[in-house]
């Protein structure tokens, strides 16, 4: 005897929703203002200092930062813009991937 089973149907508008919300959740995240008081220190320990406090994952290249220096910031900013700010003049770009960035050439 053969039984059919059901399987329950895919439903892309709920997958489709789900992630919207996703992408919604992180514009938020990447939006929220935070304090910053970094003094002029390592690229990678500024990189870090912002990425803790926004409770957000910012991956990089160890190597490739390592001799590089993030200049002093003080203020109020986005995560994004705190970012941005320490990065100038590196020759380092950052990209949102997921809930954080990825600092790449």
């Amino acid at each position: 005897m053969i039984t059919k089973r059901r399987f329950p149907s895919f439903r892309p508008q709920k997958l489709t929703i789900a992630v919207c919300a996703g992408l919604l959740w992180c514009g938020q995240t990447f939006a929220k203002d935070v304090q910053i008081a970094l003094p002029e220190q390592s690229l990678a320990t500024s990189i870090n200092a912002i990425a803790r406090q926004g409770q957000i994952q910012v991956l990089y290249d160890a190597t490739a930062v390592k001799q590089m220096r993030a200049p002093a910031l003080n203020g109020t900013f986005t995560l994004e813009t705190a970012l941005q700010k320490i990065l100038l003049g590196t020759g380092l770009e950052m990209v949102p991937q997921g809930s954080g960035f990825v600092v790449r050439p």
